[in-house]
């Protein structure tokens, strides 16, 4: 990378630079004559080699030529360090030719467990599909690009007197190059379910397959549909007499057609984005990590002459967003062949067995189970709202999490240690306490932090 810094005036400073990155691969993963056949898809091309050029351009102006009022921005091309993990994927997964080669029979395809089976583990399905033909293959072409993503800023800090600095700025992302992930096995939509669900198989976990033999062929493609921006405002006292002083408020929204959230191609399909329209369309929603509003207020005050620094710290931030999918064996709603990945249909009537169809549950009567429905569902508000249509992706949003932490530093040369034992050298040493959450500490129904995983049962 170049870069440089110009003082165009004695008031504007640009900075710009270029940087470029070569991402390659020293190797290639075989090819799979099958896949190429069947699919038109090389196994062995993988993107290496490519030229990734990233600029940047950057300004700091003193609007007003006395350090008070102070214009700041800049703009450009990130290209963060290459996912190689990622890619590994494409070299252990091409069809039956390297890595391992997996056997999946599901429902009645699958062979009987019995003595003779647990003695001599079948190879092959019960309608024929072989480890090797039905192993995973992982895609990635060579006119595939790494991740890019564009960037433009925008700050204004004004000098309100009194050691108080007063900031506005705000930061708008697209990103140029992502990746996406879809299974080019399924043959295309087969037709949608009364609520509107695009359907790719007639019954879970059977989907309707362009090639009988494979029914993973997860291809990584680009998308350049995702967004987002934050905007924050503060203000921060800088330390004097003793004490310093900042609060700050972010607000921000992230939009995505998936959010990579696994090291492996099949879990990046799989739980990156819950869904219930075409696989293919890379249609942007509220991100997984998508953070709405954070507060951060921190404030230290010395004591002389002892030079015993306290600091309080407190963060607050706004829950997670999640939503609710299908689980267990069955939860594969648009027969796709994967769980835990069709959004949820709020029904409008747990006792109508049109929205909903219960069953009895050892000792529990279905009234039992639609009452428990019911109520849980107009305990949510995500869910309530959306009563009669399938739920909206990561629609739901947790608790806000509040925190303070506490920080305690001790200087060693205020308490005359050094002098004491004639040598300064102990004047350099600071002993310092941090204890994090300490509402929790103090009562343990404060400070509770409550969070989503990314699966989650709920009975």
């Amino acid at each position: 990378y170049v870069q440089d810094e110009w003082n165009a005036t004695n008031r504007l400073t640009v900075t710009y630079g270029l940087r470029v990155d070569i991402p390659s691969f020293g190797s290639k993963p075989p090819q799979n004559a099958e896949i190429l056949a069947d699919f038109g898809k090389n196994t062995s091309s993988i993107p290496s080699g490519q030229q990734m050029l990233s600029y940047r351009v950057g300004f700091n102006w003193d609007a007003t030529g006395d350090q008070k009022n102070q214009i700041r921005g800049g703009a450009g091309i990130f290209t963060g360090r290459p996912a190689f993990v990622w890619m590994s994927n494409e070299f252990g997964n091409t069809g039956g030719l390297s890595g391992f080669a997996q056997l999946t029979c599901n429902t009645v395809q699958a062979p009987k467990f019995n003595a003779t089976t647990a003695a001599h583990p079948p190879t092959q399905c019960n309608n024929g599909v072989t480890a090797t033909a039905g192993s995973e293959v992982d895609l990635m072409q060579g006119n595939v690009k790494f991740p890019q993503t564009q960037r433009e800023s925008i700050g204004y800090d004004r000098d309100l007197g009194n050691g108080w600095v007063g900031t506005i700025e705000g930061l708008l992302t697209q990103n140029l190059n992502d990746f996406f992930y879809q299974n080019i096995a399924l043959a295309g939509i087969q037709g949608t379910d009364p609520h509107g669900r695009v359907m790719y198989g007639p019954t879970p976990l059977n989907p309707v397959l362009k090639i009988p033999a494979r029914n993973r062929v997860i291809e990584a493609v680009n998308t350049n549909k995702d967004w987002g921006y934050s905007w924050t405002v503060g203000a921060q006292r800088k330390f004097r007499d003793n004490f310093e002083l900042e609060v700050w408020y972010t607000r921000a929204e992230e939009k995505t057609s998936q959010d990579p959230t696994s090291s492996t191609q099949a879990s990046q399909y799989q739980f990156g984005r819950a869904y219930a329209g075409d696989q293919l369309d890379q249609t942007v929603g509220t991100s997984l990590f998508q953070q709405d509003h954070r507060i951060i207020m921190s404030g230290t005050y010395r004591f002389q002459p002892t030079l015993t620094d306290i600091s309080l710290i407190y963060s607050g931030r706004s829950g997670n967003h999640y939503d609710y999918v299908y689980g267990g064996g069955s939860g594969d709603l648009n027969g796709s062949g994967f769980t835990a990945k069709d959004l949820v249909y709020v029904p409008k009537s747990v006792t109508d067995s049109n929205e909903v169809y219960l069953v009895p549950l050892g000792t529990t009567s279905t009234a039992t189970q639609a009452a428990a429905l019911q109520k849980f569902i107009a305990g949510k508000k995500c869910l309530s709202s959306q009563a009669g249509t399938i739920m909206q992706r990561n629609s739901c949003v947790a608790p806000w999490i509040h925190e303070i932490d506490v920080s305690l530093r001790q200087s060693l040369a205020g308490l005359g240690i050094g002098s004491a034992l004639n040598t300064h050298r102990l004047d350099n040493v600071t002993v310092q306490l941090d204890v994090f959450n300490v509402a929790n500490l103090i009562n343990s129904g404060w400070g509770k932090q409550e969070y989503t995983g990314a699966i989650q049962s709920v009975n």
